[in-house]
């Protein structure tokens, strides 16, 4: 009978510990990434995003990146968890023509959750802008 009530009591605290808040800030914490977020300036037009992103492709060091034309900004998912080297990040974009603003870093999301956040961002302001220029247009037939 004591073998029995041990065992229980190891499955009890067991299963305490792996639905505990820690235990799912643990979890949370995997699931979350650790994003490099450069802050640029100079970005006219796709073709800017579709250069930044063919020399990204060519450094096996990213997990994951994407840049974003609206917010001027590139978001990298590195293979390690740990900080660029600044002057290299800043010389890597200026070669290119644009202006580093600076680097910032998070791990309060997932990467797909930022990409499906910008994806929304930009929709929102196309339909804004679409919106607009039918009011435009609506204004001008009918005076």
């Amino acid at each position: 009978m004591t073998a029995e009530i041990k065992r229980l009591f190891a499955i009890t605290l067991l299963t305490c510990l792996f639905y505990s808040p820690a235990g799912f800030a643990e979890e949370n914490a995997k699931k979350n990434s650790f994003i490099a977020h450069i802050q640029l300036k100079g970005m006219t037009c796709s073709g800017c995003v579709k250069g930044i992103s063919a020399k990204l492709k060519k450094n096996k060091a990213y997990k994951n990146f994407t840049v974003s034309l609206e917010r001027q900004a590139v978001y990298i998912e590195p293979l390690k968890q740990k900080k660029f080297n600044e002057k290299e990040i800043k010389n890597f974009y200026e070669k290119m023509g644009y202006k580093f603003k600076g680097i910032s870093y998070s791990k309060d999301m997932p990467f797909e959750k930022l990409i499906k956040n910008l994806e929304k961002e930009k929709a929102d302001k196309l339909k804004a802008k679409d919106t607009e220029e039918k009011a435009a247009a609506a204004e001008t037939t009918n005076p």
